[in-house]
């Protein structure tokens, strides 16, 4: 096999939070602007939430004051959500989702400053101002998922949309005579049009398992890895290359490039695209 050494990088924070440098002290604060105002992937559904974590933040530090003497609880709530989101920072690779404790918390000192002060109806109104307006401009530079969820686009422009020949080969693999066909996914994404997707896929997005368990010198040997774990059909995505985007040369784009070598060389290309192509392994 080649490399078993798994590429190394940030996590997934580096994705949420516009390539900001997690080991910073100012980290929670980057990555509190760039959800916020999206400054690292603009126009981008995924990580976009507006101006809500921030206008709390400032809401919060206004009225904590006053808001404490009403509730005398509200220190030890302040206390476990700050204790979690501590936790949650070093223990979690910065996946957003598994923070959602965090908002009982949040909610809860929302709660006790809304009772106590009257100024926030304001704040609310200019924070959803700000909102709107930013999710209208979202939606005039993107309208893709806003057409298909009207109905008046389908599914298969859709997938295009979003990355060109995804549903050429979601025809193909979720044709009948393929419905059980392993697949090995080194991308992402694409796995939401196949069906079965929970039990034939196998998703090595950064080839660290096809790198250092299938590939080999000998280019036999790596088709009968493949086919001895009953894979037929390979897609291949060169999405996570954004992960190295300041190192063209590096390791991650080397790996691809080998990979692709093989692919290119030993196996049948039934469909390619810029951003995806799809490969079935020879019987």
């Amino acid at each position: 096999g080649g490399s078993c050494e798994p590429f190394k990088v940030k996590n997934e924070t580096d994705l949420y939070a516009g390539g900001h440098d997690v080991h910073s002290l100012l980290w929670p604060v980057t990555t509190l602007w760039a959800v916020s105002l999206n400054d690292g992937i603009p126009h981008n559904r995924l990580v976009d939430i507006s101006f809500l974590f921030m206008g709390f933040l400032v809401f919060g530090i206004l009225g904590w004051s006053e808001a404490r003497k009403e509730n005398k609880e509200l220190d030890k709530v302040l206390l476990f959500t700050a204790l979690y989101g501590f936790l949650w920072l070093f223990t979690s690779r910065g996946i957003i989702w598994y923070g959602m404790p965090i908002f009982i918390g949040v909610l809860w000192i929302y709660g006790a400053l809304w009772r106590t002060e009257k100024w926030p109806y304001i704040v609310l109104a200019v924070w959803f101002a700000m909102s709107l307006n930013l999710k209208y401009q979202d939606s005039v530079t993107r309208v893709e998922t806003v057409l298909y969820a009207g109905g008046l686009t389908p599914v298969e422009i859709l997938a295009d949309q979003g990355t060109n020949g995804s549903y050429d080969i979601a025809q193909i693999l979720n044709s009948p005579e393929n419905k059980d066909a392993k697949i090995y996914l080194g991308g992402r994404f694409i796995q939401y049009y196949i069906e079965g997707n929970d039990r034939r896929i196998y998703i090595d997005r950064q080839l660290d398992t096809f790198d250092c368990q299938v590939l080999d010198e000998d280019p036999g040997v790596t088709l009968d890895r493949l086919r001895d774990n009953g894979f037929e059909y390979v897609i291949f995505m060169e999405d996570a290359l954004t992960l190295e985007r300041d190192d063209p040369n590096g390791p991650l784009h080397r790996r691809f490039a080998k990979a692709e070598a093989f692919l290119e060389n030993h196996l049948n290309r039934l469909v390619y695209r810029p951003q995806i192509r799809l490969y079935e392994v020879p019987k």
